[in-house]
C-alpha cells in the first residue's frame, strides 16, 4: 500500500503522475493506494473509498462523477464545464432523461441540470437497476422530472395531483381554498347560482 494525501480543493490523489478522484468528504485526508495491474483502489483506515481503472502516465485526472455529486448539487451552473460530467458514462436511460430535461428547460439549462442532479441523488438511495428502471418509467409516462422518477421508485402513478385551481362551471381562476365553498369546489359566484337552482 502506498500512502497518499487527497487534495483539499479537488479531492484528488496523485499516483504514478496522474490524479484520481476520491469522494469529496475524504478531501484533505491521508489515504492509501492498492495498485493492481489494471485497477487501483483507494483506502482509508476502514474501507475502500474509490476504485479506478489504472491509467499510467501523465494526463487528465481520472474522475468519477458520483464522487463530485454533492459539489455539483451546490453549483449546478458548473454542470456543462465540469470534468466529472465530461468523463461520466451514464446509463442509456439516464442519458435520455438528461436530454429530455434539456428539451423541457430549453431556455434554462441550469434548471434542467439541477433536476438531473436531483435524479442522480436518488441513485445513491436505491439499487442502480431500480434507478435505471425508474428513469425509463418516468420517460415513458412523460413525467420528465425528479418527482416523476421518485414516483416511479415509490410505485405511484406520478407526481401527486395538485388541487383544482379553476371553477368547474365558469373556469374562473381560484386563488385559495378559502375562496371555494367546500360543497361544490366552485367559485363564490357559481356556488351561489348552484344553490339558487
Amino acid at each position: 500500500m502506498h500512502p497518499v494525501m487527497a487534495s483539499r480543493g479537488q479531492a484528488l490523489i496523485r499516483f504514478e503522475r496522474r490524479g484520481y478522484s476520491v469522494p469529496t468528504r475524504y478531501a484533505g485526508q491521508r489515504l492509501w493506494v492498492r495498485a493492481f495491474t489494471e485497477q487501483l483502489e483507494v483506502w482509508n483506515a476502514r474501507c475502500c473509498v474509490a476504485r479506478h481503472v489504472r491509467t499510467p502516465g501523465v494526463g487528465e485526472p481520472v474522475v468519477d462523477f458520483w464522487h463530485y455529486l454533492p459539489v455539483l448539487e451546490r453549483k449546478p451552473g458548473a454542470f456543462d464545464q465540469a470534468l466529472p460530467v465530461r468523463q461520466a458514462r451514464f446509463p442509456k436511460e439516464a442519458e435520455e432523461l438528461l436530454l429530455a430535461l434539456e428539451e423541457r428547460w430549453v431556455g434554462d439549462r441550469r434548471q434542467a441540470h439541477k433536476e438531473f442532479l436531483a435524479v442522480c441523488t436518488l441513485h445513491q438511495q436505491v439499487d442502480p437497476v431500480r434507478w435505471r428502471a425508474a428513469c425509463a418509467t418516468a420517460l415513458a409516462r412523460a413525467e420528465v422530472s425528479a418527482a416523476g422518477v421518485r414516483a416511479a421508485l415509490e410505485g405511484r402513478a406520478g407526481p401527486r395531483p395538485r388541487p383544482r385551481r379553476r371553477c368547474p362551471w365558469c373556469g374562473a381562476r381560484l386563488q385559495c381554498r378559502r375562496e371555494t365553498p367546500a360543497s361544490t369546489g366552485a367559485c363564490w359566484v357559481c356556488a351561489g347560482e348552484h344553490r339558487r337552482r
